[in-house]
């Protein structure tokens, strides 16, 4: 169920967020002002917009996902917390997703989505991603997220392995943001991707 929230909420909730992330991590000063120039776009957008908080269980993933009595339940509650960003959801389903394509699903779902979030996820992990300063806004605040998310659980060795991949990320996601009509020629996401995050 959905309960009224606020944008100092969520501002709140940003803030530590980024903060712990801040504290596991030794950044540049280019990074901290990339950083810094999302996380004020991002905010932007839900400054005059009705915000609202629920429980999530913060690993929406396909393989969580389990058919019993005919019906799709989700499983594995191990995350679960009440957030404004429960809409980050569709960017974890989307990111981990390898049961079926998701150009296809874009080709079958997006003229039918009312859900603007599902709509961005989606785009992001697909050919069809937009290179806009809020979509790589959110993208980078949802990678922070799920940052923290992993680190809380890691061994030593991983997290080592996952701030020097975090790096490698911040860093396409920036020549993204200051070349936006340059990407294809300036970065390669796609194999930043095939590493961060899939440590062992």
């Amino acid at each position: 169920n959905f309960e009224s929230s606020s944008y100092s909420e969520l501002t709140d909730e940003v803030d530590v967020i980024l903060n712990e992330f801040s504290k596991n991590n030794t950044l540049e000063k280019h990074e901290i002002n990339f950083i810094h120039q999302c996380k004020s776009i991002f905010l932007e957008y839900f400054k005059n917009k009705s915000i609202s908080k629920r429980y999530s269980n913060n690993d929406f993933i396909p393989k969580n996902f389990i058919i019993s009595n005919e019906k799709l339940v989700l499983i594995d509650f191990e995350f679960i917390k009440k957030t404004s960003l429960y809409f980050f959801e569709w960017y974890q389903f989307f990111k981990y997703n390898s049961l079926v394509s998701n150009n296809f699903i874009h080709h079958l779902l997006i003229s039918e989505s009312k859900n603007s979030f599902f709509y961005l996820a989606l785009q992001e992990f697909t050919e069809y991603q937009k290179n806009d300063k809020f979509n790589i806004s959110c993208r980078l605040i949802f990678e922070i997220f799920e940052f923290e998310k992993q680190f809380s659980v890691f061994s030593q060795g991983s997290k080592q392995i996952l701030k020097k991949n975090f790096k490698n990320l911040i860093n396409d996601l920036k020549l993204r943001y200051e070349h936006q009509d340059k990407l294809n020629e300036l970065s390669n996401l796609t194999k930043t991707e095939e590493n961060i995050f899939k440590i062992k």
